[in-house]
């Protein structure tokens, strides 16, 4: 018998940080959101083939993803066999602003200048009348906050 050598992985394998990990940090809840955000409207999606996109351990995701079906950020689309397929809600209002933040984000580091991304937040029991909330993103302002999540 030969004795043949293979060819060991890295455990974890580089990958290419978005401008949205690189303003927000690398943490498993941004990674997620990243994901759930690219793959809008495109396909459903197991936790086993969340994990395996996002480089995101098992147990961090069972304790992540079970709130984001919780909220109605995630939405339940349909079984195979044992996998539960899921895809993102894009119609619920955290999902609506999140992509708002991360298309505002592509947008300030490939064309440059300053976007305003604007939420109006519809009137509950304690404040009746409409709020908004404003983010002002531009290079500028963002490239500090990269230097101190790396």
């Amino acid at each position: 018998m030969r004795n043949s050598t293979k060819r060991r992985l890295p455990k974890e394998t580089a990958r290419m940080k978005s401008n949205f990990i690189k303003l927000f940090g690398d943490t498993p809840t941004n990674r997620l959101w990243e994901f759930l955000i690219n793959s809008r409207g495109l396909f459903d999606y197991s936790m086993t083939d969340i994990c395996e996109a996002t480089g995101i351990a098992w147990n961090t995701l069972g304790g992540i993803f079970p709130c984001f079906v919780r909220e109605g950020v995630v939405k339940k689309t349909r079984e195979i066999g044992r996998a539960t397929m899921y895809m993102l809600n894009e119609s619920h209002p955290k999902a609506v602003f999140m992509a708002g933040i991360y298309n505002a984000i592509s947008m300030v580091f490939v064309h440059g200048g300053r976007f305003r991304l604007e939420v109006k937040i519809k009137g509950a029991a304690k404040h009746p009348q409409p709020r908004s909330i404003t983010l002002d993103i531009d290079k500028k302002a963002a490239e500090p906050l990269a230097i101190f999540r790396q």
